[in-house]
């Protein structure tokens, strides 16, 4: 009989270490199998969020299943090597969140708040709930909007003080979190900078065949003086027609409160010619770029502060929310501030393109409580003036904490304008053009809020495995230290086969004859650093994890309650 209970402790160790190696298969000791890692996205324009991490994944053909609630979705688009990444549109609304109420996985991960509050409720099926953060300032979540996760992946060091402030404030247990940069914000970054670049190339292009044209004149002065010529992509003027508006077909397919045109379009294509055309490339260029609502800038300031801009020696753009296009009130208002301004060439209205374009135009930004203001600040470092409004906190975390880091950061970007400060506002804007003060604490305030910048998407995915390996480790139960033991002796036997081998005993390397040894299955490593598993060999990644050394009291990650 011992030797049966023995045979059966040995093959139930055989079977949870299969399961280590691999996540995916159907096992009575994961009964959430197959589903060990899931991501949901509420729309198209989380997809960036996501984007970075899925590569990773995909890197180490990792196995997930990426569920979302929008048929435009681009992962669904994905053409990737990884043959155990499974996508699906799971449709929206109720039906949505009853898949994910009825789910069975290792791991939830999403970008959506409110769990156990609004829609989507915990329940027994799922493992571990992890939430991204998807802006880099502390969030602006109703209240308990991110109380009842598992853990949290935030971008930087002042939303992991802000998340441990609301823990306090609400009496919660401490969740696990990690630092791990803004991968929405790196995929920004790539298409700012390709598009930057391109840029730059299309004006040589265009200063190069200039020259040549008028080298071909004078070759050539019979030929028409038009010939060859080639206009400025980037600086071109604007050819009589007044109040320009730049309109896209893309529109929003989630009702977000931050710019879904910001992303919706990152992973395809863009256009590499900014669409937007400035009416005098030789003034200085102002971003109008307002949330949305009715206590925000277009809807309750409007014309007056509008019209001294549009009376000003600047280009102003106006880049109305997404939102605001969707609301007719406000779509209405906005409509009626392009006919009152239409008088104006230096007006451009940018609608529906993705903003990184404004971006590149723009020398300053004037915003209310947007959370583009941050996105602006960290890709094109220029200043950023914001209205001086009041804010209700009531219902949002932020109620609930001493000190919110974002109202107190605004001011030293750029500074708040008072509507007393309208008719003065040229002379506001020129004096933070040309305020050095002020480009160096851009400077600090974006190292503190772009952390670990074009590396998130690895830093997030590491995160992700070493929490799904604590989880699939938790479930050995009983086995878990038989399991580190033999990790030990693995590593003993390694070192001193190695001795052994070095010293011309290599035959004792094959006599062996114990079954633990015999069955290469006790030998699987799920280390990151063993090339065969979740690091490729041919490339570096950095940091790297040491699951086997776990700090206890770093990583608590147990089962759903």
């Amino acid at each position: 009989m011992g030797g049966g209970n023995r045979e059966n402790s040995n093959s139930q160790i055989l079977n949870a270490l299969e399961n280590l190696k691999n996540p995916d298969s159907t096992n009575p000791q994961n009964p959430n199998s197959p589903n060990s890692i899931v991501f949901y996205s509420e729309g198209n324009q989380y997809y960036p969020t996501f984007k970075g991490i899925l590569d990773f994944l995909d890197r180490f053909s990792y196995p997930y299943i990426y569920y979302t609630s929008s048929q435009n979705d681009l992962a669904l688009k994905r053409d990737s090597a990884n043959k155990s990444a499974k996508f699906e549109f799971i449709g929206t609304g109720n039906k949505a969140y009853t898949k994910l109420n009825f789910l069975k996985a290792d791991m939830l991960i999403l970008t959506t708040p409110g769990l156990n509050v609004l829609h989507i409720k915990r329940t027994k099926g799922v493992s571990h709930y992890c939430h991204i953060v998807h802006s880099l300032t502390p969030m602006t979540y109703r209240v308990f909007g991110v109380d009842y996760f598992d853990s949290v992946l935030v971008t930087n060091e002042i939303q992991k003080n802000f998340v441990r402030d609301v823990e306090t404030a609400h009496n919660v247990a401490k969740k696990y979190i990690a630092v791990v940069g803004s991968t929405y914000l790196d995929e920004l970054n790539k298409k700012y900078r390709s598009i930057a670049k391109d840029s730059i190339d299309s004006a040589e292009s265009a200063f190069i065949s200039q020259d040549s044209a008028t080298f071909a004149e004078s070759e050539n002065p019979g030929e028409s003086k038009n010939h060859a010529k080639s206009k400025n992509p980037i600086e071109s003027k604007n050819s009589g027609k007044s109040n320009q508006s730049i309109e896209s077909k893309n529109h929003i397919d989630s009702a977000d409160s931050k710019d879904s045109t910001d992303s919706t379009n990152l992973a395809e294509s863009v256009a590499h010619a900014n669409p937007i055309t400035l009416p005098d490339s030789s003034k200085k260029t102002i971003l109008i770029s307002p949330s949305w609502g009715k206590e925000t800038l277009l809807s309750k300031y409007g014309l007056k502060l509008l019209m001294p801009l549009a009376k000003s020696d600047f280009n102003i753009i106006i880049r109305p929310h997404p939102q605001s296009l969707i609301s007719p009130i406000e779509r209405q208002n906005i409509e009626h501030l392009k006919e009152a301004l239409g008088a104006y060439k230096n007006v451009i209205w940018d609608i529906g393109t993705p903003n990184i374009y404004a971006f590149l135009r723009a020398d300053l930004m004037i915003s209310d409580f947007s959370s583009v203001i941050f996105d602006f600040l960290c890709l094109a470092k220029k200043p950023i003036l914001t209205l001086d409004f009041e804010f209700d906190p009531a219902g949002y975390d932020v109620a609930d904490v001493e000190h919110f880091w974002t109202f107190e950061v605004l001011e030293q970007i750029g500074g708040k304008i008072k509507e007393s400060d309208f008719e003065n506002i040229s002379e506001i804007i020129r004096k933070n053009l040309n305020s050095k003060a002020k480009s160096e604490t851009i400077k600090k305030v974006r190292e503190s809020l772009w952390r670990y910048p074009n590396i998130a998407g690895e830093m997030a995915g590491m995160e992700i495995l070493k929490i799904h390996r604590q989880i699939l480790l938790n479930r050995l139960g009983a086995f878990k230290g038989t399991f580190e033991n033999l990790k030990k002796l693995d590593s003993v036997l390694e070192n001193a086969t190695d001795s052994a081998e070095s010293t011309n005993f290599a035959e004792s390397k094959d006599s062996a004859d114990s079954p633990y040894l015999a069955d290469s299955t006790l030998r699987v490593s799920i280390d990151s650093t063993d090339s065969t598993n979740f690091t490729d060999s041919s490339e570096s990644i950095s940091p790297k994890i040491s699951p086997y050394s776990a700090d206890s009291t770093q990583m608590q990650i147990g089962e759903s309650k």
